[in-house]
């Protein structure tokens, strides 16, 4: 978490700032800076402890991570039933570019990925995603919550991330469930809904009464490694003042792009002097 001061914009060198055009917005004198997660390329459960799942406008959305082998029972035992419900379409794989930065942590997204379900019981139904590689699978299983929207099809959008850089790439499989509810019971609350009726703890061999999972279905995903290019031009910081008009006026506008610089070095040197919040693009190596 990045603890933030009463202002959350000052200016430093000021005489500096203003020969050069530049604000020294230091959001490092109001944040501190946070510990950047890495995650090795094998290791499935890091990935898991640093999923990030956000709507389609943008917005975070709670993970609740749940025993996997409770998820991968409970799928098991009810996918046949006529009350379970399904995943109608996906995306057929997942592909992350490496490197994007939110507020100091790199946090790497999917392209938009739009999913259609069916659902008898008239829920959105709770979606888990557990990831699998080399024959083993992620000791949890992360899901968001569902709606009761009372239709029995439907579509939603999610972006998923990781908060964590992966400096290997990685490749491994997500197995993708949807879970649903008689009523839609507990639909908004995916660990309520998974340890209802008896099911305690997580874990547990019990396995809640109403409650229905599919077969999960499978897709790839990949995380490219960092670029190796090493072109200056392509080397830039990229700023945005966000609701700050005092930030805006002095820097010369809300948002903007300063570089070429010609090393990741020389890019965070100019965001430390200036304007820490900004982000060096991937290009900076």
């Amino acid at each position: 978490m990045i603890a933030k001061s009463p202002i959350c914009c000052i200016f430093q060198d000021w005489q500096t700032a203003r020969r050069l055009g530049l604000a020294v917005c230091a959001l490092a004198a109001c944040t501190t800076t946070p510990q950047q997660a890495s995650c090795a390329a094998d290791d499935i459960d890091c990935f898991m402890s640093h999923l990030v799942i956000r709507d389609a406008n943008g917005t975070d959305i709670a993970v609740t991570f749940i025993d996997a082998t409770t998820i991968a029972s409970l799928s098991a035992a009810t996918h046949a039933s006529a009350s379970a419900p399904a995943l109608i379409s996906g995306p057929a794989s997942v592909a992350f570019p490496y490197g994007t930065e939110i507020a100091g942590v790199d946090v790497v997204f999917t392209e938009r990925m739009d999913f259609t379900f069916s659902d008898p019981n008239g829920c959105q139904p709770v979606m888990g995603l557990t990831f699998r590689k080399s024959g083993r699978r992620s000791g949890q299983t992360g899901c968001f919550p569902g709606l009761s929207d009372h239709r029995s099809s439907g579509a939603f959008t999610r972006n998923v991330g990781f908060s964590a850089a992966s400096p290997d790439g990685a490749s491994f499989d997500v197995d993708l469930v949807v879970i649903s509810s008689s009523d839609c019971a507990h639909i908004a609350d995916p660990l309520a809904l998974v340890t209802a009726n008896g099911a305690t703890p997580i874990g547990s061999a019990t396995l809640p009464s109403g409650v229905f999972a599919n077969n999960p279905v499978t897709i790839p995903l990949t995380v490219a490694p960092p670029s190796t290019t090493t072109t200056g031009d392509t080397c830039n910081a990229t700023w945005d003042c966000g609701t700050s008009t005092q930030c805006a006026a002095a820097m010369g506008g809300k948002s903007g792009t300063n570089g070429p610089f010609a090393s990741l070095a020389d890019c965070n040197a100019w965001r430390q002097k200036y304007f820490a919040g900004a982000v060096c693009s991937s290009g900076c190596q």
